[in-house]
């Protein structure tokens, strides 16, 4: 019985290590990636992620960006909590398995509003 649960247990870590999504490949400007995923922020929407580098002479430091996005027209919209509207090509996408990346747990609208402030 052991052995059983612990083998459903390793099936389940792995099938959340990787999931689907609709990823478009922007060159410089980074990695877009459409989750299923919902959260609160997006209202009916579901969430998005923009990674990039931090430097383009060193890839291995990178940011991301949250957002919501939709689709109009052919045209990928996708609203990023800092405040920027990035719009991509749908045909620049193609269905993926990638690794995920867990929703922040604050609440990104808040955590976007802080950062886009001066500091007192």
């Amino acid at each position: 019985m052991r052995q059983w649960l612990a083998l459903g247990m390793m099936g389940m870590a792995a099938s959340t290590s990787a999931a689907p999504a609709m990823v478009a490949d922007t060159g410089d400007e980074g990695l877009v990636v459409l989750t299923g995923e919902r959260h609160d922020a997006c209202g009916r929407q579901r969430m998005a992620y923009l990674t990039r580098p931090l430097d383009p002479a060193e890839p291995g430091d990178t940011i991301t960006f949250w957002g919501c996005w939709d689709v109009a027209k052919n045209v990928v919209h996708v609203k990023y909590f800092i405040g920027t509207e990035g719009r991509y090509r749908r045909a620049d996408f193609s269905y993926e398995d990638v690794m995920r990346i867990a929703i922040p747990d604050t609440d990104p609208v808040d955590e976007a509003e802080e950062s886009t402030g001066p500091s007192l």
